[in-house]
């Protein structure tokens, strides 16, 4: 790997088979906040080694992108691959067709945009009690989270430092993370503390008799021991050896972690360190339940009573952009226009790296999620107790937060898919998604002596309606294939929130996230001030 004076990488993929520039930049993220919200986004100032015709031509032209002579990897890192996109939304088009479909853009995406950006990776009640651990995919790394004794979780990278073995293989509780290998065994808070023929009797009889309950002798084996007592412990220290960290936050119910160190804190990313105070001053009256998901806890504000996980042939950013606009409300779900009037959402959007708008006041449909179905959360005003809230945190994470539950859909690619078809050199993988659904309400609700039927007519109504965007998603993801089909436009007045991710998206690819602005000024559609 080789670093350019430009402060990127090249690199060669296996997959590709070809150079791939990689944008790294070295500086922080933030700051060079564009006018007018997100038209035009912030520039990298890298001098990019790509012909910007080149990149023009291969977002618009189906001729050019069978020009073997256009690196597609280097282009979509370009300002001008994504003119069209960059135009104020009267004018704009969406993101080239190729961004949902092409396997050496889906390889940039991993380094861009899921390497840099916050990412999702679960909910806390998915990590409640100590040593519980879940593993995913992040870009190209494979994350441990779990729970320490303490309560506090961690994120580690899930290799262990001895040979390089995978810890964790599946989800579940563990006291220790114990390598299948060699029976290295680490801590839940990272630290190495027992590795065969490397650790003392003094220290084994001290990790046995600590409160950590486990004896180091049995993740060692006694023929070894016996054997070769005492040898290879020279110049070794097991602090030395720790498993190596990622960084973690919590927001609400929310885990997220990032894998680039320069990145802002997550907050910060939200747009807390705005004026208008971002995502955090907007849904501050649900902060305190949200946050508050512990089990042991006498009383809890959210609780978990439905989660699943399904998949989908389409690509992650058509289901994200599905549910940020209401445009498509009345032709695919006619039963969510009953409680979600479409003329009744409205925009409102603060900065931060987020989409926002709202149902107020929903509506009395006969529906499952209707505002009387379960009682409130409690702290609500006299607003929030008849709005619904309808966030997307980029790139990965949205909501339906009502007055009685949150509805969560975590999405990210397939990985497992994308390097199955990219050892069979196919490429249908880059249009498949993971999402995991989770349904939480309040304990107020549990109260309610017909909870349980209530709760699973809304599990099924949210399901139904999710299954109903991924039919209509997975149509897109075919139609978009078609030769000539170069980008559609916008519907300003339902759209809008597309076309903010969208450029969101386009600051990441370039290599200059930012902590982008809110609206600027009231427009139609939009109750950027609506008070709550």
């Amino acid at each position: 790997m080789l670093l350019l004076k430009n402060g990127t990488y090249r690199l060669t993929s296996r997959v590709l088979k070809k150079s791939v520039v990689v944008s790294r930049q070295l500086s922080t993220m933030g700051g060079g906040a564009a006018t007018g919200g997100v038209t035009g986004g912030a520039t990298g100032g890298t001098d990019r080694p790509y012909s910007s015709e080149a990149a023009q031509r291969l977002a618009v032209d189906d001729s050019a992108r069978e020009d073997r002579s256009i690196n597609i990897a280097e282009a979509a890192q370009t300002e001008e691959f994504y003119a069209g996109t960059r135009q104020s939304i009267d004018k704009a088009m969406t993101l080239p067709p190729l961004v949902y479909s092409n396997p050496e853009i889906s390889v940039v995406e991993r380094a861009n945009v899921w390497e840099r950006a916050w990412t999702c990776v679960g909910v806390t009640t998915q990590i409640a009690k100590h040593g519980d651990t879940i593993q995913r995919r992040v870009g190209t790394e494979n994350i441990i989270i779990t729970r320490d004794k303490k309560g506090t979780l961690r994120a580690f990278k899930n290799v262990c430092r001895h040979r390089g073995a995978v810890l964790v293989r599946k989800d579940g509780r563990y006291p220790i993370l114990s390598c299948q290998y060699h029976r290295w065994g680490y801590s839940l808070d990272g630290r190495l503390v027992a590795a065969p023929l490397f650790t003392s009797e003094e220290e084994k009889d001290e990790l046995k008799d600590s409160d950590m309950k486990f004896d180091p002798k049995d993740y060692e084996c006694a023929e070894l021991n016996e054997a070769f007592q005492g040898l290879g412990r020279k110049e070794f220290n097991k602090n030395d050896f720790p498993l190596i960290p990622v960084r973690l936050e919590v927001f609400g119910h929310l885990i997220f972690v990032n894998i680039d160190s320069s990145a802002p804190p997550l907050l910060e990313y939200l747009g807390g360190e705005n004026k208008d105070g971002g995502l955090p001053e907007q849904i501050k009256e649900y902060l305190p339940f949200m946050s508050n998901t512990d089990p042991k806890s006498k009383d809890p504000g959210l609780i978990s009573v439905r989660s699943k996980t399904i998949s989908s042939k389409a690509n992650w950013k058509l289901l994200v952009e599905n549910f940020m606009e209401y445009y498509h409300l009345p032709s695919v779900h006619p039963s969510l226009c009953a409680v979600s009037a479409v003329d009744d959402h409205h925009r409102t959007q603060v900065a931060g790296n987020h989409t926002s708008f709202v149902t107020r006041p929903i509506s009395k449909g006969g529906t499952p999620i209707d505002p009387h179905v379960l009682p409130h959360f409690e702290g609500l005003g006299p607003n929030n107790n008849q709005t619904a809230w309808f966030h997307c945190i980029f790139p990965n994470v949205f909501w339906f937060l009502l007055p009685h539950s949150v509805f969560t859909v975590i999405v990210s690619p397939d990985y497992k898919a994308l390097e199955t078809d990219a050892g069979r050199g196919v490429t249908d993988a880059v249009g498949m998604t993971i999402e995991q659904l989770d349904l939480s309400v309040s304990k107020e609700a549990l109260d309610d002596p017909d909870a349980e039927a209530k709760i699973e007519e809304m599990w099924r109504f949210y399901f139904d309606t999710n299954d109903e965007d991924i039919d209509i998603c997975q149509t897109v993801q075919e139609g978009i294939k078609a030769k000539g089909y170069e980008g559609g436009r916008f519907s300003f007045r339902f759209e809008e929130t597309i076309h903010r991710f969208q450029n969101i998206y386009v600051d990441h690819m370039i290599g200059a996230p930012r902590v982008v602005p809110g609206d600027s000024e009231m427009a139609p559609g939009s109750a950027r001030g609506i008070s709550i």
